[in-house]
This record gives C-alpha cells, structure tokens and sequence, in this order.
C-alpha cells in the first residue's frame, strides 16, 4: 500500500484554501460592484440629495437605538428678573431676566403663562399688556432635562394713567407786584402724595401730605413760571403761573 507523503498532501490543503479564497474574493468583488452601480443609478435617477438624505436616515436609526441618558438631577436657580417699576402709564411691559442657558422660563403674568427659551447667555424677555391698577407676576425656570427651579421673586407693578393734582394757591396767575418789600415772593401750593414738583426746571420739596413751598426773587417787569408736578408713573400736570413786578423806582 502506497501512502501520500505529509508534503504532499498539506500542498492539496493549502491549493483548496486558496481556491476557496479566491472564491470569496471574487464574490466580494462582484457583490461591491452591483452596490457601486446601483448607488449610481440611484444617483442618476433620484439626485444626490436623496441618496444623502437616505444616509442620513440610516444614521439617524443607529442612534435612536442608543440608550439616552439623563444624569442632571439639579434644578436651575430661579429666574433673575431685571429692574421693573412699580408704577408705570405704558399699557404694556416688557419682563426681561437672565436664568441658565437654554431653560425654559415660565411667567405667570396675572392670570396668564407664557413660556420663553432663554438664549446662549441665558437672556431672556416678553411683552405683556397691562391691566389698569395693580399687576403681578413671577417665574420659575426649568432645565432641559426637565428640572424645574423654586418660584422667583413675586413682582408688582400698576398702571396709572390719571394726571397728578396741581393746586396754586399763592400767588395769583397775573398779580402784580411793587417795591423792594415784595421782590421775594413764596409760589405755594397742593399736589398728591409721592409727587415731584418742578418749578422752572428746578426740584421742590413736597411735603407728606403734598403741600409745597418755593421761594423765589422777581425780576423787573413779566416773570413766567412753569409749574410741574409729576407722578411715579410718569404722568404730567403742568401750570403756567405770570406775575409782574416793578421796584417803584
């Protein structure tokens, strides 16, 4: 009996193998080419857009399989409201503040919610109409992971659109004056509580209860002077007040 020599028969092993990966390589070959034609006759067909936006589909798939993760558990600090007045004759307000970047602000402005996304520096603002008299409003911030910060600061703010009072009771519009006894003369008067009185550009003390005192020295001949009292809201109640003087000489 005649047996194959080892050699011999690890050469026929290894002349298989190659056969076989000669094989693989061949189908692999052909398997990559009908992909490349067909991607462009896709390309010829639909455009490349669509076979981009394809692409992108499949890489959308892959990542909504992954898991998301949340692991952000602390609540932003509440909103940081930037200066508002308490009284105001504007019918609308604009609310502005600052909070962390990209939170969502929710304001509850008397009995409405409004909802504003906070930019890269976490700015943030909203116009709202104001109802007549009192108004009141506060926010709370929440995260994009959903954690919501304590309420801020409650703010009120009222509408006053009614002009001031502005009484001049002494001296008369038009009276006249004589002699160097009456060169100095005292402009007084009643206005509401809280009020700024002008005279000529120049600030009065008012007292508690409104009243004002101005003393002033006349000048030969007409002497105007323009009297303004002015609320906390704005709003303006002038009088122009003519007296004449002559010193007699």
């Amino acid at each position: 009996m005649v047996r194959s020599h080892p050699s011999a028969q690890m050469r026929k092993y290894y002349s298989r193998l190659s056969r076989l990966e000669e094989k693989r390589s061949i189908r692999s070959a052909f398997v990559f080419g009908v992909l490349t034609i067909g991607i462009l006759i896709l390309m010829v067909f639909f455009g490349i857009p669509l076979v981009t936006k394809f692409a992108g589909i499949v890489t959308d798939i892959k990542q909504s399989n992954q898991p998301i993760q949340k692991n952000d558990t602390t609540p932003p600090p509440p909103p940081n409201f930037n200066y508002i007045p308490d009284f105001t004759n504007q019918n609308k307000i604009v609310v502005s503040g600052n909070t962390e970047a990209g939170a969502t602000v929710t304001i509850y402005f008397n009995d409405t919610q409004t909802d504003v996304v906070s930019d890269n520096n976490g700015n943030f603002s909203s116009e709202f109409n104001l109802s007549d008299g009192a108004n009141s409003f506060y926010g709370i911030a929440k995260d994009k992971s959903g954690n919501k910060s304590n309420e801020s600061q409650h703010y009120k703010v009222t509408l006053d659109k009614k002009a001031p009072k502005l009484t001049i009771s002494s001296p008369h519009d038009g009276d006249k004056f004589l002699g160097d006894k009456n060169k100095q003369i005292s402009i007084q008067g009643m206005t509401d509580p809280s009020t700024q009185i002008t005279i000529n550009d120049r600030f009065v003390s008012v007292s508690d209860d409104g009243s004002f005192k101005y003393q002033t020295t006349l000048s030969d001949g007409d002497n105007n002077f323009s009297v303004k009292a002015i609320d906390s809201a704005g709003n303006k109640t002038e009088q122009i007040l003519k007296v004449n003087y002559s010193s007699g000489n």
